[in-house]
């Protein structure tokens, strides 16, 4: 388990006024500093132990939430998220378009078939990631029909792509704060990114992140940002953020600076592919497409 980690020691630290273990790897939510601080009378044990109660418990919200969502109005649903990944190979960009094209009815037909929507592709480079949300809690069981679609839809494509993380695997949530889903998709904007770690840095990726769920203490983003989640395939890693444009209001200094504290210290370990931070870096990369959308 990743979790495994965070058993590393029990020294303290305190991230918001709350002690965890610096075993964690944690960073303070507001700028990428580790905050150290003597403890208030607890003993060590109690530390410990309330340090393990935590974990557990932060473990067990990491493994319960891409099958949880709190919809417009607060009501939960057992929305469950998936994600793949495929990489094209060299000089296939303009064969995969058109095997994309050929077989998209049958993609569409098959995604109605097993109950999924707000189904989406991204391309950026030579990748191409995919997202889509299903109310069904087990993998669909598909009829001989079905089969035989999905398996004409993946040998059109085999002579294009290599799958990072095929449809029927499950796809490593990092990090989740999926707010108050907007039902309607209407009003809202996307944020899709990639970036590539620069080492086997998945667990320290992890680590950091968790450390922001764990400073966001169970509260439920009202927005503008929703049903955010990242995933990690190999040493990628895809956001998918749905961005209510009605409640987008102008940044900050303050949220400024903080942003440019964490993306400066996640340059340590990743390396992006899209174009979301070059106003802090000064390079250039392209901006991520959507090629395929079904709901």
């Amino acid at each position: 388990s990743h979790f495994a980690l965070f058993m590393l020691d029990f020294a303290n630290l305190s991230v918001q006024n709350e002690w965890i273990p610096s075993g964690c790897r944690l960073l303070h939510a507001s700028g990428m500093r580790l905050a150290t601080t003597e403890p208030g009378g607890e003993t060590r044990e109690q530390l410990r132990c309330e340090a393990i109660r935590r974990i557990r418990l932060l473990s067990m919200q990491s493994y319960d939430s891409c099958t949880k969502s709190t919809e417009q109005g607060g009501e939960e649903t057992n929305m469950q998220r998936r994600a793949f990944a495929l990489q094209m190979k060299k000089g296939a960009f303009e064969g995969f378009r058109q095997t994309l094209k050929n077989v998209w009815g049958s993609v569409t037909v098959l995604l109605d078939e097993i109950s999924a929507n707000n189904f989406s592709l991204w391309q950026i480079e030579d990748l191409v990631f995919g997202y889509y949300e299903t109310e069904r809690e087990e993998a669909p069981v598909l009829t001989q029909k079905q089969k035989e679609l999905y398996h004409q839809v993946m040998t059109a494509l085999d002579p294009h792509a290599e799958w990072i993380s095929p449809p029927d695997s499950v796809m490593r949530l990092m990090y989740e704060d999926f707010g108050i889903v907007r039902e309607h998709k209407e009003l809202i904007r996307h944020r899709v990114f990639v970036t590539r770690l620069k080492g086997d840095f998945q667990e320290e990726y992890k680590a950091r992140h968790d450390a922001l769920i764990l400073a966001r203490g169970g509260t439920v983003d009202p927005g503008p940002d929703s049903n955010f989640s990242i995933w990690n395939a190999g040493r990628y890693i895809f956001g998918y953020d749905e961005i209510d444009v009605t409640m987008e209001k102008a940044e900050t200094q303050e949220s400024r600076e903080e942003t440019i504290r964490w993306e400066t210290g996640m340059l340590e370990i990743m390396e992006w592919l899209t174009d979301d931070v070059d106003w802090i870096t000064g390079l250039h990369h392209s901006h991520i497409q959507r090629i395929g959308y079904h709901n």
